[in-house]
């Protein structure tokens, strides 16, 4: 684990957080948070970063994954929208199972781009020009980032106009 990240006990991720990656330090597993302009540790796994935020923006993950069932149809891996800011939704997709403790979370808005990396590898940048390696292949990528977008869209037509 590095050394040199700050360790928070406590957090609800927001916009401004762009992936949410498990560090595993023996039996522990902790959270990477990368944000716009810093990066840190949460003592908690991402799972259980993704639920509290979703609690602290009041709703809940099992809440968030029903609408994404309803407007994507019955799948896996759903992008779920976590929190709203002005009618603008805050989605993030997870590359594998969100049970699964190897799972990294990728706010949409925060992709400027990817490409392949090697065999089930993906290199993601961001838009602060930071880049990021996962163990996830670029289909899957595609896949998870078209799903995202479809959840934006279909929020958007289902939303109530305000004007």
């Amino acid at each position: 684990m590095d050394e040199k990240l700050t360790k928070l006990s406590n957090f609800t991720l927001s916009f401004g957080t762009f992936a949410l990656m498990p560090v595993f330090e023996g039996n522990h597993i902790y959270t990477r948070v990368v944000e716009k302009e810093r990066e840190f540790l949460v003592d908690a796994r991402p799972s259980r970063v993704i639920h509290k935020s979703c609690s602290d923006y009041g709703t809940s993950f099992k809440l968030a994954t029903n609408k994404s069932k309803e407007y994507l149809g019955a799948r896996h891996k759903l992008p779920i929208v976590v929190a709203y800011d002005y009618g603008t939704p805050c989605i993030f997709m997870p590359t594998l199972s969100p049970s699964s403790h190897y799972n990294v979370w990728f706010a949409m808005h925060a992709i400027e781009f990817f490409e392949d990396a090697g065999p089930s590898k993906s290199l993601v940048s961001f838009k602060n020009g930071q880049d990021v390696e996962v163990d996830v292949s670029v289909i899957t990528m595609r896949t998870q980032l078209a799903m995202a977008y479809f959840l934006q869209q279909r929020f958007e037509i289902k939303r109530p106009s305000l004007f």
